[in-house]
């Protein structure tokens, strides 16, 4: 089997090519940590705010503290992947999320929530960055980029169904069952993981790990602009989606009068949008070169992002707003499989390390984008300009780009 060969046997579902199905199933469901613990939350916002005793904007840290949890967790579980191998550490992570999500079910106060939301996050971190190291342990070239988008597809089912199913949920329960449901989901990933991922990196290729080890690997990285136009354009359209994450529930929900049942329909029709764009850049990377795509998405995104404020200024019906709303997000199905394979496409022998400052780099932008917007008010206008100057950083950042892409090294992906 090679691994050019493997995106191309993905669908039959049956022996070999059918646990290579899974087990990039499991790796979509890993890397879904964050819009699990995100989206079925969000309709409950309002809910958790006037059972806390808490303000909208002390409850929205709930959803900025994991997000750094997120970050912080990719900076510290991705160099442990390449030091003890990617299960251990990535079994340990999962277990701490799934924990956390039954801990934060019976958090009693505000601030008990956003520390135990802080944990949660940094335990899923692990199925984000080692879900992307163990990608790049077994692929190459453009077999990679494939890997990525088809990945990328799966973990987008999150965003589409999980507003829906929370607010088809709060209906029979409260938002405490919520993290319940998350509790479930936890346990269905570890077992996954048990049963269809194998470790990928065998002893002979682990690093030493270490600070000097991590230093080291930094400065490596920090001097390829092609590693760091990839993950600044990813830290940036990741901005652009948690400005839209962090403010859309308050915003439409307050603003625009929707039902919680209604907000959730808007986010997942805009999940859905990303879904599509993702499945399209699937098949449009057996044609089109990754970076010719991140460039379509890029301006997509301004222009999309700049008609969103028009809508936003000039006072639109909800309708004017909803569908650039929706084209901007989108974008992030191209934008984000492409910029990661540009990051990652020169770094498999330390794919943990570059993923942790990709993803870690990424989790940081976001997390603190919604509080920074926040700083003008939860209102439609700040969440579409803060949109708005994300997406024009990121298409700003496309410049940092070398001028041809240098090959890098073939090695065989199984050592």
């Amino acid at each position: 089997m090679t691994p050019q060969a493997e995106p191309r046997e993905l669908l039959p579902a049956t022996g070999h090519r059918g646990r290579r199905a899974a087990r990039l199933a499991v790796i979509g469901g890993l890397s879904s940590f964050g819009p699990l613990s995100l989206d079925l939350y969000l309709p409950a916002l309002p809910r958790v705010a006037t059972a806390l005793h808490a303000s909208d904007g002390i409850t929205q840290l709930s959803v900025s503290g994991c997000l750094i949890g997120l970050a912080a967790g990719q900076l510290v579980l991705g160099p442990a992947g390449d030091r003890f191998g990617r299960r251990r550490p990535l079994l340990a992570g999962v277990g701490l999320w799934t924990v956390a999500a039954l801990a934060c079910a019976f958090a009693p106060t505000a601030t008990a929530l956003i520390t135990l939301r802080v944990i949660q996050g940094f335990g899923g971190a692990a199925g984000l960055v080692l879900g992307r190291a163990v990608i790049r342990d077994l692929y190459e070239d453009s077999a990679l980029a494939r890997a990525f988008a088809v990945v990328s597809v799966l973990s987008s089912i999150a965003p589409a169904v999980a507003p829906v199913a929370g607010g088809v949920l709060l209906h029979v329960m409260s938002w405490r069952g919520l993290f319940v449901v998350l509790t479930g989901a936890g346990a269905v990933l570890i077992a996954g993981t048990v049963l269809y991922l194998p470790e990928s990196l065998p002893p002979g290729q682990r690093r030493p790990g270490g600070l000097r080890d991590m230093a080291a690997l930094s400065r490596s990285l920090g001097t390829d602009r092609q590693f760091i136009a990839g993950a600044t354009i990813f830290a940036l359209s990741g901005a652009m989606l948690f400005t839209y994450i962090s403010l859309s529930s308050t915003v439409l929900q307050h603003e625009y009068g929707l039902s919680p049942g209604a907000f959730a329909g808007v986010f997942a029709l805009n999940s859905v949008g990303l879904i599509v764009a993702g499945s399209a850049t699937v098949r449009l990377l057996h044609r089109v070169p990754p970076r010719l795509l991140l460039w379509a998405a890029l301006v997509t995104a301004v222009i999309s992002a700049g008609g969103l404020c028009a809508a936003v200024i000039a006072g639109g019906p909800l309708w004017a707003l909803l569908v650039p709303l929706c084209l901007c997000v989108s974008t992030v199905g191209t934008i984000f499989p492409t910029a990661t394979n540009l990051a990652m496409l020169g770094h498999r022998d330390a794919a943990g390390a570059g993923s942790a400052l990709l993803g870690g780099g990424q989790y940081a932008v976001g997390g603190l984008a919604g509080p920074v917007v926040s700083l003008a008010g939860s209102s439609a206008t700040s969440m579409s300009v803060g949109m708005g100057v994300a997406a024009v950083a990121a298409l700003a950042s496309y410049r940092i780009l070398p001028d041809r892409k240098a090959a890098p090294p073939r090695q065989n992906p199984l050592g």
